[in-house]
């Protein structure tokens, strides 16, 4: 039997060993294909903790999760905030056992702190992968590679529990099927001017974390007595973001528009 240390938890509170079958059964045909994710102990009493997690809005946590979430990421299935023990670790795969961790400068000074946290998730069998936040941040689609060509997402009949980190997984052990898209710089200079108005617009106060660029024009925008959004705001910040935004998606678009009549999406 594991030792379930507790984060955050009275000492007096109990570990549940499994979900029980009835609430199994029942998530297993709406939501997931794999029981790995129940079989993990878990501590009710962090749930609304776990949820107040995945609304802080971590830039980091929030960029990933678009790239994994709905199975995008080779049909795998990722859990976030998920609660294992009296933990609550940033993301886990069930299909593959594989608990991602996306680790800032809070980790510092907690490497003794992680590391029985780390010996807890191994004796449960979970493999656990550490990523800098700045990684994720500067260099996603890196991290997505990383991440197909890692052997915790390869086979995972030969891997061990373990703590990795990208430095020690770069190479394949073996050939991935599925390619990761690359995304063309035209594509990724749409995604920077993206993130930089993103990054400015959750710098701001009382923001919806997962606001649209329609939710974040009216924020800054507003919108007149008649009811339609202004055309410009005050904001002169916004102003040039959004202006860099729209340059970078013109240029894609001159890009792509002699394919869209290549392949017949539209007829000139």
């Amino acid at each position: 039997m594991v030792n379930t240390p507790l984060e955050g938890c009275p000492q007096d509170v109990e570990v549940y060993s499994s979900i029980d079958q009835s609430t199994q059964d029942s998530i297993v045909n709406k939501f997931r294909n794999s029981k790995n994710y129940f079989d993990l102990p878990y501590n009710p009493k962090l749930i609304e903790r776990a949820k107040e997690l995945r609304k802080a809005g971590n830039l980091a946590e929030v960029l990933f999760w678009k790239a994994v979430k709905n199975k995008s990421f080779n049909g795998l299935d990722f859990d976030r905030q998920k609660i294992i023990g009296n933990y609550i670790v940033d993301f886990y795969c069930t299909n593959n056992n594989v608990v991602i961790e996306i680790d800032g400068s809070s980790h510092d000074d907690k490497k003794e702190y992680d590391a029985k946290r780390d010996a807890y998730m191994e004796d449960l069998g979970l493999k656990i992968i550490r990523i800098q936040v700045e990684e994720v941040k500067n260099n996603l689609s890196g991290v997505l590679n990383m991440l197909e060509k890692h052997p915790s997402f390869s086979n995972k009949d030969e891997v061990k529990s373990g703590v990795t980190t990208p430095s020690q997984s770069d190479t394949p052990t073996q050939e991935v099927k599925s390619k990761l898209l690359k995304f063309s710089p035209e594509a990724t200079a749409v995604f920077d001017a993206g993130r930089e108005l993103w990054k400015y617009y959750h710098a701001q106060k009382d923001v919806n974390v997962n606001a649209s660029l329609y939710d974040i024009r009216e924020y800054f925008q507003g919108r007149n007595e008649q009811g339609r959004m202004n055309s410009k705001s005050n904001d002169e910040t916004y102003m040039n973001l959004i202006g860099e935004l729209r340059s970078k998606l013109s240029v894609l678009a001159d890009k792509i528009k002699p394919k869209v009549y290549e392949y017949g999406f539209l007829k000139e």
